[in-house]
């Protein structure tokens, strides 16, 4: 009878702690996810260059340049965007629409306030991205990190 006390006790807490391990890890996942994903393209951008220059241990150098391709690619990005911004909220307007056909009418405004937060979320993500370039263009880039924590 002891023996098996002990034995379901060893069990037990392996469980436990596999089981608070795995929510713990899939917490922090979900904070770094999210915490990225909150950061406008020049903050992500600022974000991607400092782990590869840790990473990759660049050299100022090869930082100035990783910096660069990144504003160019984020521009590009950005005009990408630009072009298909109305195309890509008609299709979105579209799907809500159809969405909420299936809906009851409390299911359909709290959808309606859903959408349109999805919809400002986007829009200020289209804006940050022309932020970013313009403060590339007038020599930002290190330090980003430092200007968010001060707003």
């Amino acid at each position: 009878m002891q023996k098996t006390k002990l034995i379901i006790g060893f069990v037990l807490v392996f469980l436990l702690g596999a089981l608070s391990g795995a929510l713990g890890s899939g917490y922090l996942h979900h904070k770094r996810i999210s915490r990225f994903a909150e950061f406008d393209p020049a903050h992500r951008m600022e974000f991607i260059t400092e782990r590869l220059t840790r990473r990759l241990n660049l050299d100022q150098e090869q930082r100035a340049n990783v910096e660069k391709i990144l504003a160019e690619t984020q521009g590009a990005l950005g005009d990408i965007r630009t072009k298909f911004a109305p195309e890509m909220q008609s299709m979105m307007d579209n799907a809500a629409l159809r969405i909420k056909e299936g809906l009851t009418p409390e299911q359909s405004q709290v959808a309606d306030q859903m959408f349109e937060r999805m919809k400002r979320r986007m829009m200020a993500m289209h804006r940050g991205g022309k932020r970013m370039m313009h403060d590339m263009e007038q020599g930002g880039g290190r330090g980003m990190m430092r200007e968010r924590e001060d707003r």
